[in-house]
């Protein structure tokens, strides 16, 4: 049976979706609720990153991650997305359209990963060692799809590959200037709570929002690269190597 929605579900709804992870969080998608009981995906066109992602593929996965928790939001409500499909008949101000799903009543169960949408963050702290029973139960995640990480060296060597990985795009200026362009540390930005890497987002400290805000701009950023301490102040590598294991 086709589900409807008022208005105010709408909203709640998409506010929840648009937690999905998205490239610099800038908020690509766009959703039209279709008085047939469908639901059409789009995407905004000012959202890109030209020089960070000039292929696009970040922001295709970006849409694919918010059209995924569509579906875990809406299963809490008892509605299940039908398969996509092309939307070419669709047609948005400054939008292309990307799909297109029915809205269906639906007796299967809330998807088990819907309770974590309102609770992922982002976590830059170090963290709790793990017991050998609890890695014993990460096991159980390797699959042909995912690689379990264990082991202090192996963890060194990831935290060493992710921030060369960092620093091979943040040693550029251009993107950094792009980065910095979507970066929301004060919550006197308009845009805070609309896109863009925010402060809460990023779990920064209130020393850490007042520093990021004088070091990260791109004129004080170059001078670090100069003098060789821009890499050392963007570093993650303390929290990998604090981890047990990490999932690839």
């Amino acid at each position: 049976m086709t589900a409807m929605l008022a208005p105010e579900e709408i909203r709640a709804i998409v506010a929840a979706a648009a937690r999905a992870p998205s490239v610099h969080n800038i908020q690509p998608a766009r959703w039209r609720f279709g008085g047939g009981g469908s639901v059409v995906l789009f995407r905004a066109l000012d959202r890109a990153l030209p020089v960070a992602n000039p292929t696009g593929h970040d922001v295709q996965a970006s849409l694919g991650a918010a059209f995924e928790a569509m579906s875990l939001v809406l299963s809490a409500r008892g509605i299940s997305l039908g398969a996509p499909e092309a939307a070419r008949d669709a047609a948005a101000e400054g939008c292309e359209s990307v799909v297109r799903a029915s809205l269906e009543q639906t007796a299967r169960a809330v998807d088990p990963l819907e309770p974590w949408i309102a609770v992922r963050r982002s976590f830059r702290g170090r963290f709790l060692a793990a017991d050998a029973g609890q890695l014993a139960r990460l096991n159980g995640i390797a699959a042909a799809d995912a690689r379990l990480v264990t082991g202090g060296e192996a963890l060194r060597a990831l935290a060493a590959l992710h921030d060369a990985a960092t620093w091979t795009f943040e040693s550029r200026a251009d993107y950094h200037r792009e980065l910095w362009s979507w970066l929301r540390l004060s919550p006197r930005d308009p845009d805070y709570h609309r896109d863009g890497l925010n402060a809460d987002c990023l779990a920064l400290s209130t020393a850490e929002r007042w520093a990021a805000a004088r070091l990260l701009a791109p004129r004080p950023f170059a001078l670090l690269r100069r003098l060789g301490m821009a890499r050392p102040l963007i570093s993650e590598s303390a929290p990998v190597r604090s981890a047990s294991a990490a999932v690839l």
